[in-house]
């Protein structure tokens, strides 16, 4: 499962609250509906609603809601105890799993950076070296690393929190790499092909764990 974009706001599905709840989807579908309906005859609220589509298992597609935290706990007070503390414990869990995630991507962005200086003094190296495209390695080496971890480009707002910390180990691993073989003056191709190497055992080791 896909997690939710850090840069978007947490919402809880319709289907969600209904697998939590043991009620019937469509009867949550109504019971938001008719909240919905309520909270219109009063124009300064400000919490925040999707209405979209799944598709379920058939392959059919069916209508789905997306609650904010308010919304979600004001279509609780309709519900029973037991149901309103599933979907409680739930929101708690989604919150502590976003702040976790949010942690690792902010300390793998600061990762990120100290790798991107130690490529920036590899492209110079290789550049001193007669590389005629020296610039290339940036691209290179991020593609090295999504490639080695599964991941696809642009998406490291939606990985869990192991993800971006095995991003993080990888890409200081490959900075720590660039530094050894730029200190042991390697040529730039083998520098490239150590930090490589290096990354891909990180990878692998973690892949068996």
């Amino acid at each position: 499962m896909q997690l939710q974009n850090l840069n978007q706001p947490l919402a809880m599905t319709s289907l969600e609250i209904a697998e939590l709840t043991g009620k019937n989807h469509a009867h949550v579908m109504r019971d938001i509906r008719k909240m919905l309906e309520d909270l219109e005859q009063n124009p300064n609220l400000d919490s925040a609603y999707k209405s979209t589509t799944y598709t379920s298992s058939t392959g059919q597609s069916y209508p789905l809601y997306e609650l904010d935290k308010d919304l979600t706990l004001t279509l609780l007070t309709g519900y029973d105890a037991s149901a309103r503390y599933k979907v409680v414990k739930r929101w708690q869990a989604l919150e502590a799993d976003l702040s976790a995630r949010q942690n690792a991507r902010l300390e793998g962005k600061q990762v990120r950076r100290l790798e991107a200086e130690n490529i920036a003094e590899f492209v110079e190296y290789a550049k001193g070296q007669g590389s005629k495209s020296p610039r290339m390695y940036y691209t290179n080496i991020t593609r090295m690393t999504n490639k080695l971890l599964d991941i696809e480009s642009g998406t490291r707002d939606t990985l869990d929190t192991t993800q971006l910390r095995l991003v993080s180990i990888v890409e200081n691993i490959v900075g720590l790499a660039l530094q050894a073989g730029i200190k042991a003056e390697l040529p730039h191709k083998e520098v490239y092909q150590l930090a490589k190497m290096r990354a891909n055992s990180v990878a692998e080791t973690f892949k068996l764990i």
